[in-house]
């Protein structure tokens, strides 16, 4: 028995009969498969491009004091609504009028010095040493005055006012008696000025329009999606880790304004263009050769090629302007 299957020639017509039957079998299969057709579909279809986003706003304010000092007035504390002009916080203008008081003696006693050393020098013309001292004693009094208007300036801000009505989103300070420095920051953001910034490629920017549809969705409300518009585009690129951009600005539902906050992400769908009763199929139906596009056909269970001509497109459809008619069966890819 061993040494019959060891014999070529059995060995040989055992192979031809696993490959001829191995092909049966996949002709068989082939023949077996069932082709599966669409018709085009008479619908709207959308173009529209996808954006990431963050929601900013055009009224934002970062207060702070010229110079640090303690803390006597606390007009509203971190989440506050404050109303345009309400006196946010005050430092103490005790100290920095005391200040002010010395800064003015200075300046008295530097004028006086000043006077004298212009009277000592007034015979003497045409030496570059009394000239040095000349121009020396001048530029003396004249940071006296300085100091002194800088200081002014420093008692008049002594205290925080808001510029437009709106929310305290960040504070420094809980509560009076706390000193403050000059980096110190009140933050006040107007919630009816929020918007969402976001980041157009350079391939896409000249199919933004001002006055564009989009929708909005909001990480942190996935199941919320908000009408918005184009409302600016940027002049000037900006440099991201994908490239070149530019900013374009959408606008957002006032309504809705109390569920947005600073900072939030979302992403956005700009729509570029829209038909009515666009001839629609798959894109995936399509056959790109020779820079025409095709599609097949079942004609008489035959597969036919057609040339198409395309209109608007999308990554899932497109539509057909000519070609096909809705009464075509379509092979689905």
């Amino acid at each position: 028995m061993k040494t019959f299957w060891k014999h070529p020639l059995v060995i040989l017509i055992g192979v031809l009969v696993l490959i001829f039957g191995a092909g049966a079998l996949v002709r068989a299969k082939k023949s077996n498969e069932q082709i599966t057709t669409i018709t085009p579909e008479k619908k709207e279809l959308v173009q529209s491009i996808q954006v990431s986003g963050v929601v900013q706003a055009h009224e934002r304010a970062s207060l702070r004091f010229l110079a640090g000092g303690k803390l006597v007035y606390l007009g509203a504390k971190e989440g506050d609504v404050v109303r345009k002009w309400q006196t946010i916080a005050s430092i103490d203008k005790s100290e920095l009028k005391k200040q002010l008081e010395k800064d003015l003696n200075d300046y008295s006693n530097t004028r006086i010095d000043f006077d004298q050393k212009m009277d000592d020098l007034k015979d003497k013309q045409g030496d570059t040493a009394v000239d040095r001292t000349r121009e020396k004693t001048q530029n003396t009094l004249e940071n006296a005055v300085v100091t002194v208007e800088i200081r002014d300036i420093i008692l008049k801000n002594s205290s925080l006012y808001a510029p437009f009505d709106g929310v305290l989103v960040s504070s420094p300070a809980q509560t009076v008696g706390e000193i403050l420095v000059a980096t110190d920051v009140f933050e006040i953001v107007n919630p009816t000025s929020l918007y969402v910034e976001t980041e157009v490629d350079e391939a896409d920017i000249s199919k933004i329009r001002v006055g564009q549809n989009a929708t909005v969705i909001f990480d942190a409300l996935p199941d919320t999606e908000e009408s918005a518009t184009v409302t600016s585009i940027a002049y000037a690129s900006s440099e991201s880790s994908n490239g070149t951009v530019y900013k374009v600005k959408l606008s957002l539902p006032v309504e809705h304004m109390d569920q947005y906050r600073l900072g939030m992400n979302a992403t956005a769908k700009i729509e570029l263009d829209r038909v009515s009763d666009a001839l629609v199929i798959p894109a995936s139906s399509l056959i790109s050769r020779d820079g025409k596009t095709f599609v097949e056909v079942m004609v008489e269970n035959k597969k036919i090629e057609k040339e198409i001509i395309l209109g608007l497109e999308t990554d899932v459809e497109v539509e057909v302007l000519s070609g096909i008619s809705s009464e075509d069966r379509i092979v689905k890819k």
